[in-house]
């Protein structure tokens, strides 16, 4: 949220998107919001969690939302809506443990299940929260390869 607020010198959310998008000419806009979740392309999609996260250490937190995003944006045949669900269930996952967090791809399916779940449950509700969700048993076919997060801006 800091970011888009330097960038686009105003504190009004919706602003925020119509700057962005003005300057940037991009498809998708996410705005990370810490605790709060994160928006996606507008202020009505908030992603939120439905209970507050243990917070333990915030340490690379941002750098695990990123990643996921892009991770799952491809995965996920360019859905931005179900990126930005699990990038927001997995972010919530590292913060609540000390240091930086190593993502497995069963985060992403952990994640990816609760999508589901949640699209069961509100099926019209354009703002989605993260309830104390119980993984269901879908199976979600994702590489077997490893995969290295790495958000350092140096490394591009």
């Amino acid at each position: 949220m800091n970011e888009s607020i330097t960038l686009t010198k105003t504190t009004n959310i919706s602003n925020m998107f119509s700057e962005i998008k003005k300057s940037l000419c991009n498809t998708h806009t996410v705005i990370t919001d810490g605790e709060n979740g994160l928006y996606v392309n507008d202020v009505y999609n908030h992603i939120t969690h439905d209970k507050q996260i243990p917070l333990i250490d915030v340490t690379g937190a941002g750098d695990i939302v990123i990643s996921v995003l892009l991770y799952c944006f491809l995965i996920f045949n360019k859905d931005i809506t179900t990126a930005a669900f699990i990038a927001n269930y997995v972010g919530g996952k590292s913060v609540q443990v000390l240091g930086n967090y190593t993502i497995c791809l069963k985060d992403i399916e952990n994640g990816y299940n609760a999508f589901i779940l949640k699209q069961k449950q509100q099926h019209n509700d354009s703002q989605i929260h993260l309830s104390q969700i119980t993984t269901t048993t879908t199976t979600l076919e994702l590489p077997t390869k490893k995969i290295l997060f790495d958000t350092d801006v140096e490394d591009i």
